[in-house]
């Protein structure tokens, strides 16, 4: 990358390739964190969504019991994946090929968590705000409404 020739002195980058960068390159600092600044700015009134599951409203509502069952084991993944970083690790080299030292040390700056109903809405709805003041079309040019945020 360009971080780790010296082309770059600043870089943005998102979990997990922050830790690997530090750990390559000795001369990198993290600067700041844009989750820890987006929460102060915010304050605790929305999240930095940076990924979702998504399905169509169709499917939701043809195959709800297994949508259901999917998210109740998506929600314990995550505990899981929060509380146990070492064993996280691991099925992360297995699975995705990323060494399990270095998996293990991203997940606890990676900010998993899941949200559904009322919660992602009063989380994401600022966020799409923000982004829709910037620029309408981030957002698909309206702000989703309440039929976007799923609920078990």
């Amino acid at each position: 990358t360009k971080l780790l020739s010296g082309q770059a002195k600043i870089v943005v980058l998102p979990e997990p390739f922050v830790t690997q960068a530090l750990a390559k390159c000795k001369t990198a600092k993290l600067a700041l964190n844009l989750t820890d600044e987006w929460n102060k700015a915010a304050k605790g009134g929305s999240v930095l969504s940076m990924g979702c599951l998504a399905v169509r409203k169709a499917f939701a509502e043809q195959h709800k019991d297994t949508l259901n069952k999917f998210l109740q084991g998506y929600q314990e993944s995550t505990k899981y994946a929060n509380a146990n970083a070492v064993q996280t690790g691991k099925l992360a080299e297995k699975y995705l090929g990323m060494p399990a030292s270095v998996a293990a040390k991203t997940i606890p700056n990676c900010s998993i968590t899941y949200m559904d109903g009322k919660e992602m809405k009063e989380k994401i709805q600022p966020f799409f705000e923000i982004l829709f003041q910037q620029n309408p079309k981030s957002v698909g040019g309206k702000l989703p409404d309440d039929g976007f945020y799923y609920k078990k």
